[in-house]
């Protein structure tokens, strides 16, 4: 039997999508308990909202109101106790970019003439360093790259720093124009009014989504919800607080895997590698537990829980 965030994360997924996509119908209908978009979103009377948003009204230099507040709060509160389960359990954007990802990773890749003259038997300099992602097809791009550049949190960081500070500068929470879950829910609230003219149409937002898409096909990489999310840093720093939280536990006396074999590794999307924790922080990984799922069938060493995974 599958795990249950096997059997029950995609249905979650698209769930968040149908809802927001028929949520401006079902107001206009006369559907009130759940109102507004992945910006701040009421649910029968509690408040919801995007946490960098309150922070963002502060550097501009007003105070947040106290249901942005608490709605921001209450999602912290959240990733304290589940870890970023929003990026990988509720995120349109997220969604959208696990299936690009899918796609493209069962996509033949092109080889070049240089790649086609050299020998089968040669091993290249990356083949040498890294001879684990050599033997997994599905290794990433950035296998090359250094580990400071692997570690995706700093960049987004260093993104949310220099949007607030702009923000502080124009007195307007810039940071808003990238928040793609927002942009999502404001492209489908816009299909909902009656026959939109295309200058009325939320452009900007739709070329960014299709922009960025298009890169992460390109490149075989999760580029913007591993490098560039500003929204998930905060939800990043509230997933390392308590250690007792949802996260992939490990018992690796349970592994059976081959010395070769990186099933759970080459299953993970954000292209971390979920048997050593440093390899793997909370900081990067979004409890979607799709290595805990390639692993149930070799020992069942990874698993998405409170506690580790017992004994054999």
């Amino acid at each position: 039997m599958k795990p249950w965030h096997a059997r029950w994360r995609r249905p979650a997924q698209w769930a968040v999508l149908a809802l927001f996509a028929a949520l401006p119908w079902l107001n206009r209908k006369g559907f009130h308990g759940v109102s507004g978009t992945l910006f701040s979103l009421e649910a029968w009377g509690l408040p919801l909202a995007d946490p960098l948003a309150a922070v963002q009204v502060l550097a501009a230099g007003a105070l947040p109101g106290a249901r942005l507040l608490l709605g921001g709060l209450l999602v912290l509160a959240v990733a304290v106790a589940l870890g970023r389960v929003f990026c990988s359990w509720g995120c349109p954007y997220g969604l959208l970019s696990e299936l690009v990802h899918a796609r493209r990773k069962s996509a033949p890749r092109a080889a070049c003439a240089a790649c086609l003259a050299r020998p089968r038997t040669e091993a290249g300099p990356d083949a040498m360093a890294h001879p684990d992602a050599a033997a997994r097809p599905d290794a990433s791009r950035l296998t090359s790259l250094s580990p400071t550049w692997r570690n995706g949190f700093p960049i987004r960081a260093g993104m949310a720093a220099a949007g607030l500070a702009l923000t502080v500068l124009a007195g307007a929470p810039l940071l808003n124009q990238l928040s793609l879950p927002g942009e999502i829910t404001l492209q489908l609230l816009a299909l909902s009014r009656p026959a939109p003219s295309a200058w009325d149409w939320p452009w900007t937002g739709l070329v960014l989504i299709a922009a960025l898409l298009a890169a992460e096909w390109r490149t075989r990489t999760r580029l913007w919800c591993r490098y560039l999310c500003p929204q998930s840093v905060l939800l990043s720093l509230a997933a390392r607080l308590w250690p007792g939280a949802l996260a992939i536990r490990r018992n690796m006396r349970r592994c059976t895997c081959a010395p070769n074999d990186r099933a759970c590794a080459g299953a993970c999307s954000m292209g971390l590698d979920p048997r050593i924790p440093a390899r793997a922080p909370r900081s990067e990984c979004t409890n979607c537990g799709d290595c805990a799922t390639a692993c149930a069938a070799r020992g069942g060493a990874l698993h998405l829980g409170f506690r580790e995974p017992p004994d054999a």
